[in-house]
């Protein structure tokens, strides 16, 4: 998935590349994140609106099966996880909330995201486990993560933390990142 130098988003397969249809209306339409599901193929990407380039300001919405579908969401898509034919979808507003879209439904996690949008594509904060849904993110410079809807601390407010990627097995949760305390004492 990409963006040509013209703004057109497309979609490779076997180094064949198909043009997706872009959002009637907007200046740019960046194709960033793949996910299959059921034999589908997903593409969730973005548009740079005419006022501005940064975070907050976009659009995120998403292909399946090359079509563009029928959904158009106010913020930064961070990424998508599809599963079963739902797609999860983790939104930043501009306010620098983050939210969780399923299928058109939109709710509030309360964190905001820890990652300053550094990390681009990499930035794994949303992990999804059978019927779990946990994001990362933080809340006043502390670390948090979010599990369908109860929000644990990671860091107290002496420790600000970034985190950067979350991975769940069975009942293990994996969450990786950094904080800005001197660790003279790790090897």
């Amino acid at each position: 998935v990409g963006l040509s130098e013209s703004g057109a988003p497309y979609l490779a397969k076997n180094n064949e590349v198909s043009w997706l249809p872009k959002r009637p209306g907007h200046k740019n339409n960046w194709a960033e994140v793949i996910a299959e599901s059921n034999g589908n193929i997903y593409v969730m990407g973005r548009n740079v609106t005419e006022a501005s380039n940064s975070f907050g300001t976009n659009r995120t919405f998403f292909w399946k099966n090359q079509e563009l579908m029928d959904y158009d969401i106010e913020g930064d898509g961070l990424c998508m996880t599809v599963l079963n034919g739902n797609i999860y979808c983790l939104v930043e507003k501009a306010d620098g909330m983050l939210y969780l879209w399923i299928d058109g439904e939109m709710t509030a996690t309360g964190l905001k995201n820890s990652s300053d949008n550094v990390f681009g594509p990499t930035f794994k904060p949303m992990f999804v486990n059978g019927d779990n849904i946990y994001i990362i993110g933080q809340q006043d410079g502390v670390a948090k993560v979010w599990k369908n809807g109860e929000i644990t601390l990671l860091t107290d407010e002496t420790n600000k933390s970034t985190l950067t990627g979350i991975y769940v097995h069975n009942d293990d949760v994996y969450i990786v990142g950094y904080d800005f305390m001197d660790r003279t004492d790790t090897d």
